[in-house]
């Protein structure tokens, strides 16, 4: 809902001033820069990202969400990121190698990106913007969203002119499943962490009110868009700071401990019926996002009253649950303890001014200005209290809902915070792989047979068909010299291929049902995709692995590429079977390798 206290005047005048406003002077109030600290210790309460600069309440709402997820997700812990603390800064030219989650985090209001900036939004991307304000190239006019006008299901209603934060986080949420399919996995988590950002904005009122707050020198021409007394408070670094997950618990101000918090985010099925869902979204991040930002609507910003109603997509105003004061959306928080109904009844910000209702908000109003600060600043302790736990739980729910929807693609039986997810999602996507074909499964911990993985090797190579060494057509008279490969089975042409391009030999039998061994399995790697054998030794040999073994260089050549590695024991067991599990993650970083090494080859004009 708008406020209530706006009148048409108001609104007109707002309306007019906007776009001037904006690109003559615009500057967030959270566009702080952030310093870089050293990679954070996972589950230790002294994390602190230790700055003066406001904006680290992003990273660190980031950071706590790691520390519920990652012990069930590790992945994540291995991308998340601000790990060069020789950097004073964060850079604003976009992703750099080496990011991840918490520097998209931190760095989503700093970007100066020529994609869906605050200048590119109003179509007029050939001004010289040098000579504009540098907050103008940033994207932090992106970053509101009434949740509250459907827009027939668009729901883009953002900050003026400007495209909404949910829009934002729709956009770079896909970019992030791109990324993480294309193993691009660091630009994944942070094109990830940036959705975070976007989603803690939905967490706080100003920005689900579409309430801007610029700066100082705006302030003082236009008081109404001047501040947030809501950020302005929480990202004080002893407040943002008081709020951390220690050992899977969820610590509140000095007085409140939530036990296992990752149970409360497995609780998260949504309390409320969502009002429509648009067809083309996915559905939970949708959910996360709206919940969230009609949380934050319950309380007020510096400019706009809360309120506890939503709109459907025909326009019609509903209430949340049906209750005015409504609680429904803060049930699992109360049953928790995070807060109770009577805190929530003294920081709904639906005050009733005593100020001259005939003057505009637009100008500079002492009175209005006096009375909903001293209003407002008597709760923010309570807003924080309330808010700050809900973005943590939100973001954590992010970082689910992210492995979720890349599980939709991949095997039933693969948890997605199984090790080798991943290489089997990839391989799954671009049909490399298949599973079971009555059950539909994977199988991870079955040994793979020698039909299985040459199919697998054999498809991957067909699609680096650029890089020469390969034919991928089978020449029909091709004479078959394995007794035990006949031409009807399904393995027979990938077999053969494998025998034309010099990948197998032609012995008289193929024993193509057999267990693949570790070693066989390094020899034939190398030779699909055409490897260059690395006579190069680790600092510690396998001593299982001797030298002049026929299997040595082609090993030694796979641990060089960082494509295998050896037991925990530091054996490599060559005559081990080798597990589907295996067999993905090999497979799927030797066609990265060969991928990159194809791009070099075109770059080159063919050659290497």
């Amino acid at each position: 809902m708008k406020p209530s206290d706006c009148t048409i005047g108001m609104l007109l005048a707002k309306a007019l001033l906007l776009l001037p406003v904006l690109l003559l002077f615009a500057a967030c109030s959270e566009t702080g820069q952030e310093k870089k600290a050293e990679k954070p210790t996972i589950g230790s309460s002294s994390q602190a990202l230790s700055s003066e600069k406001p904006g680290m309440v992003h990273t660190w709402v980031a950071l706590q969400a790691l520390n519920i997820m990652g012990p069930h997700i590790p992945e994540l812990l291995d991308y998340q990121g601000i790990d060069r603390p020789e950097v004073e800064e964060p850079d604003t030219q976009g992703f750099k190698d080496g990011e991840g989650i918490l520097d998209g985090a931190g760095e989503e209001d700093q970007e100066n990106s020529a994609q869906y900036n605050c200048v590119d939004q109003l179509g007029i991307t050939g001004l010289p913007i040098e000579d504009l304000s540098e907050y103008i190239r940033k994207p932090w006019c992106l970053h509101f969203w009434d949740p509250d006008n459907p827009q027939g299901g668009e729901y883009g209603d953002g900050l003026g002119l400007y495209r909404s934060n949910y829009q934002r986080a729709k956009m770079l949420f896909n970019e992030a499943l791109d990324d993480y399919i294309s193993n691009r996995k660091n630009r994944a988590y942070f094109n990830l962490g940036r959705v975070a950002h976007l989603l803690t904005d939905a967490a706080t009122p100003a920005h689900v009110h579409n309430d801007a707050h610029l700066n100082d020198v705006l302030g003082a021409i236009v008081h109404s868009w001047s501040k947030d007394n809501y950020e302005t408070y929480s990202r004080d670094i002893s407040v943002y700071q008081s709020v951390f997950v220690d050992g899977g618990n969820l610590h509140v101000a000095e007085d409140r401990v939530v036990n296992d918090i990752y149970q409360l985010v497995q609780d998260m099925p949504l309390p409320v019926p969502i009002p429509s869902i648009p067809p083309q979204d996915y559905e939970p991040l949708f959910n996360l996002f709206w919940v969230t930002a009609q949380k934050a609507q319950y309380f007020a910003s510096h400019d706009a009253n809360g309120n506890s109603n939503y709109k459907t997509i025909s326009g019609t105003a509903l209430p949340l649950g049906g209750m005015t004061p409504d609680y429904t959306l803060w049930h699992e928080e109360i049953g928790w303890g995070l807060i109770d109904k009577t805190e929530l009844e003294s920081c709904d910000g639906n005050y009733q001014s005593v100020c001259n209702p005939y003057e505009p908000l637009i100008f500079y109003n002492d009175c209005l200005q006096d009375e909903r600060d001293e209003y407002i600043n008597s709760r923010l302790p309570l807003m924080t209290r309330a808010l700050l736990p809900v973005a943590i739980v939100a973001v954590a729910k992010l970082y689910e809902i992210f492995f979720a929807k890349i599980a939709e693609g991949n095997f039933p039986d693969i948890p997605w915070d199984s090790w080798y997810f991943q290489y089997a999602y990839r391989l799954k996507m671009l049909n490399i792989i298949k599973g079971d074909d009555e059950s539909g499964l994977f199988n991870g911990s079955q040994n793979v047979n020698r039909a299985e993985f040459i199919a697998m090797v054999i498809r991957a190579r067909q699609q680096a068909f650029l890089l020469p060494g390969f034919t991928g057509t089978l020449d029909q008279s091709l004479v078959n010299p394995y007794s035990d490969v006949p031409e009807n089975e399904w393995y027979y042409e990938p077999v053969m291929l494998a025998y034309q391009n010099g990948i197998i030999e032609g012995n008289s039998s193929f024993r193509p049902g057999d267990a693949l061994q570790r070693d066989e399995a390094s020899k034939i790697t190398v030779n699909a995709f055409d490897m260059p054998v690395i006579a190069e030794r680790p600092i510690e040999p396998f001593p299982d692995v001797p030298e002049g073994a026929w299997y040595t260089d082609y090993v030694y050549t796979l641990v060089k590429k960082k494509i295998i590695q050896g037991y925990p024991n530091k054996t490599f067991g060559p005559a081990n079977s080798l597990n589907r599990a295996e067999a993905a993650k090999i497979v799927d970083l030797a066609f990265e390798d060969a991928k990159i090494r194809e791009a070099k080859y075109i770059l080159m004009g063919g050659g290497l």
